[in-house]
């Protein structure tokens, strides 16, 4: 049995008429009883399906199809099950519509089942009967719950209804034959020639095996004929006479210069193939001074052919070179630029370089370019060169106001960016003077690229400062009035401030320091001593009236600056003429102010006694007990009186006042005789008082 074999091309067979199938029946649900497999090896394509469970209603796979041979046996492979979980009595059919009318006839019928168990597999076995129909046609298989699965449109509630593609081939010999072309250009001829079986004639005029011009531009069919009995019908074979294209040729620029690229394109056709290394649409350099032409072999979808030209014209261009004075320097720095060549005019970038006239290259720009060009094609040639720009660093230099002092450190103030920074001079004591320091500072790496700043400065004398005492020598609790000289501000330790009294509170060489500061903020010392001696002391003895106004006051000063003046209160006050002894005195107090060298001064009572009765003081009421005494001793006088203990000698030992009552306490005395002196606004007396 031989099938149709199609050499150059497919011919689908004629399709069946446009039969309907009744696709309204089927089951209403699925789940119980269902199709789960079938399987149809055809010749060239086969039915495969797995579709447990179904859908309700007919389900159309017709994208599945097997290509069945009139005459040939063939094996469809059915697996009836139920796709849930009940078993019921159902049973199964499958038809194929061998007539293609549209309906599924008894005796077209290739398999049926009656089964109750889950699953079943059969194999049905049949052969395409002799009258049936060539084209396309459908299989039907059917499962029925509780059925006959008799009636392929039937409506019923279980099971299901699947529908697939037959193709039916008709049992005949195929008419095999070649083609030399199905497409070829005007002009070009093509050769048909039959295979088998039999002997083959053409249609159209044309001879088998023998080639022949279909003619102008077209599409030209014809059909093989054999006259082999079992050949089945010839299949027409259609050949393409295709107009050759109309190819252009174009080029983005037809006068360039040596070195410049230019992109070549075809039109007209589908692909484009161009001669001397040029590829269509790519950039592409022409090698060579001249004119040259260019040719492109345009091709269209039928393989048909046409040819374009374009002429490109290359120009010369100059020879230029560019050279600089130094290729590596710093920010800041210049350089100068050359250049040689045989180019009729210039250009440099950046445009502000001027040849041979030194430049400073901007921050961050590196690479310098000369063009030179030949005027009558504009054709160029450029130079590039490229320099170093090493950085520069920014760098200040500060020194406060610029003043400093003899003996002070000058400090200065380096700012900027730089890593590095050295100062010139070196030496920051240079002693009095005017003077310009230089910072220089660099990059660490780029110790060739240094920046500079200067400052001024002037370094002052130190002020001659002095200080001076009002006095040299003053006692404890005096004040002193201490002032500087030399600048304009003045600082004293010791709580001291320049030109206020000053209270000297400790006995022995007191050194004052004064700071004087000038206007340049110059400091300088110096020291001022001043003598603390002790406070005035006045020590005195007194003679007590024995025979009227006898009596004495012999006194002692020690302390203080001699020498002394006195002022007693017998003549006045304030006026520090009297002499340091008083004699031919009276009973009564004395009160004498001693006054020393500088302003310390101190006074003191001394209280003359007498040893004249009491009767005739008129002291009355008077009551001095115990006496002789250990201790103590009580004075009992009326009124407001002054009282004062005598050793033997007439050494003040105790004095005060007291009123009505008095009690002295003799303990840290030795035992003797003393004298207590009483005094009061009517008179005084003396009385002898024993120690035991």
């Amino acid at each position: 049995m031989k099938r149709k074999l199609l050499i150059v091309g497919l011919f689908a067979l004629p399709l069946i008429g446009n039969a309907q199938y009744c696709e309204g029946g089927g089951p209403s649900s699925t789940g119980d009883s269902n199709l789960e497999d079938a399987f149809l090896a055809g010749e060239t394509s086969s039915i495969s399906y797995t579709g447990c469970p179904g859908v309700a209603g007919v389900e159309l796979r017709l994208e599945e199809m097997a290509d069945l041979v009139i005459l040939s046996t063939y094996t469809a492979d059915i697996t009836w099950g139920r796709c849930g979980s009940w078993d019921y009595s159902k049973s199964g059919r499958a038809w194929i519509d061998f007539d293609g009318n549209g309906t599924f006839d008894g005796d077209e019928v290739i398999g049926s089942i009656s089964y109750s168990s889950p699953t079943v597999s059969d194999s049905y076995d049949f052969t395409v009967p002799a009258d049936a129909v060539v084209g396309t046609t459908r299989m039907r298989v059917m499962v029925q719950e509780g059925g006959a699965a008799t009636d392929p449109c039937a409506s019923f509630s279980w099971g299901s209804v699947t529908d697939f593609s037959i193709e039916i081939l008709p049992n005949c010999t195929d008419v095999e034959y070649t083609a030399s072309a199905t497409d070829i250009c005007v002009g070009e001829t093509v050769t048909l020639t039959g295979i088998s079986p039999g002997t083959i004639t053409w249609d159209g005029g044309v001879t088998d095996g023998v080639a022949f011009d279909p003619g102008p531009a077209g599409s030209y069919t014809y059909t093989p004929t054999s006259d082999d009995p079992d050949a089945c019908p010839g299949e027409p074979v259609t050949i393409n006479v295709l107009e050759y294209p109309e190819v252009g040729a174009s080029v983005t620029d037809t006068d360039v210069c040596d070195g410049d690229a230019i992109v070549f394109t075809g039109t007209g056709a589908a692909t484009y193939v161009w001669d001397m290394g040029v590829t269509d649409g790519v950039a592409y350099t022409p090698a060579g001074i001249g004119t040259e032409t260019y040719t492109v072999t345009g091709t269209n979808e039928g393989g048909c052919s046409g040819t374009a030209t374009v002429d490109v014209t290359v120009n010369p261009v100059p020879t230029v070179s560019g050279s600089v004075s130094d290729d590596e320097i710093c920010e800041g720095e210049t350089i100068i630029f050359t250049k040689t060549g045989d180019a009729d005019s210039y250009e440099w970038d950046p445009a502000d370089i001027v040849e041979g006239v030194p430049y400073m290259p901007a921050d961050g720009v590196e690479t310098f370019t000369v063009t030179g060009y030949f005027d009558a094609t504009g054709c160029s040639t450029s130079d590039e060169i490229t320099i170093t720009l090493n950085p520069t660093p920014y760098v200040s230099a500060s020194g406060g106001d610029g003043n400093f002092c003899d003996g002070t450190p000058i400090i200065l103030a380096a700012g900027g960016d730089a890593d590095i920074t050295s100062w010139d001079p070196a030496d920051f004591n240079p002693g009095p003077g005017s003077y310009t320091y230089t910072v220089s500072g660099h990059y660490e790496g780029f110790e060739e690229c240094v920046a500079t700043a200067s400052v001024d400065i002037i370094v002052h004398d130190l002020p001659a400062v002095s200080g001076s005492s009002d006095y040299d020598e003053m006692c404890v609790g005096g004040a002193v009035v201490l002032t500087g000289s030399g600048a304009e501000s003045y600082t004293w330790d010791m709580g001291v401030t320049d030109g206020m009294p000053y209270s000297l509170e400790t006995v022995g060489t007191s050194t004052f320091t004064v700071t004087g500061t000038d206007e340049y903020g110059c400091s300088n010392t110096a020291t001022v001593d001043v003598e603390v001696v002790e406070g005035i002391t006045i020590a005195g003895t007194t003679s007590l009236v024995t025979e009227g106004n006898d009596g004495a006051i012999n006194i002692e000063p020690t302390g203080g600056v001699p020498a002394y003046t006195y002022d007693w209160n017998i003549d006045g006050t304030g006026d520090f003429d009297d002499s340091e002894d008083l004699t031919d005195l009276a009973p009564g107090s004395y009160t004498v102010v001693v006054r020393d060298a500088t302003v310390c001064q101190t006074s003191k009572t001394f209280v003359v006694g007498s040893q004249l009765s009491v009767e005739k003081l008129a002291m009355d009421d008077l009551s001095i007990y115990p006496n002789p005494t250990n201790n103590f001793i009580n004075i009992q006088l009326e009124g407001q009186f002054d009282y004062t203990l005598y050793s033997i000698n007439g050494k003040e030992l105790l004095n005060g006042k007291g009123v009505d009552q008095e009690q002295l306490n003799l303990a840290d005395f030795s035992d003797g005789i003393y004298f207590v002196s009483l005094n009061n606004e009517t008179g005084s007396i003396t009385v002898k008082v024993v120690k035991q």
